[in-house]
């Protein structure tokens, strides 16, 4: 079974960022610093078919960082990646 991400929040900044867990061998991006700095993993093998397992590992943000406690939240997620010719962005919303 794998262990939940590490789940990083600054009330000031907005936002809270996940980071891989321990797990991973070798992190595929920094530590982010929440509402100042993303780090998008390079290079990252990404492939555009609506699978999110390409993902895994890749640091995310969620808006409002409340999203993972209020029930019936409006929020989203999203990340960023890059190979040597592009950059990819995942976005996952939910609205209710």
């Amino acid at each position: 079974m794998t262990p939940p991400p590490t789940t990083v929040s600054s009330p000031n900044a907005g936002v809270t960022t996940t980071q891989a867990t321990a797990t991973q061998a070798v992190p595929l991006a920094p530590e982010p610093i929440p509402g100042e700095t993303y780090y998008a993993p390079f290079p990252q093998a990404i492939t555009i078919d609506g699978e999110l397992a390409d993902w895994e590992g890749v640091p995310t943000v969620v808006m409002p960082p409340t999203a993972d406690v209020v029930i019936g939240s409006t929020s989203v997620e999203f990340a960023a990646a890059a190979d040597d010719e592009f950059l990819y962005l995942m976005g996952d919303v939910t609205d209710v």
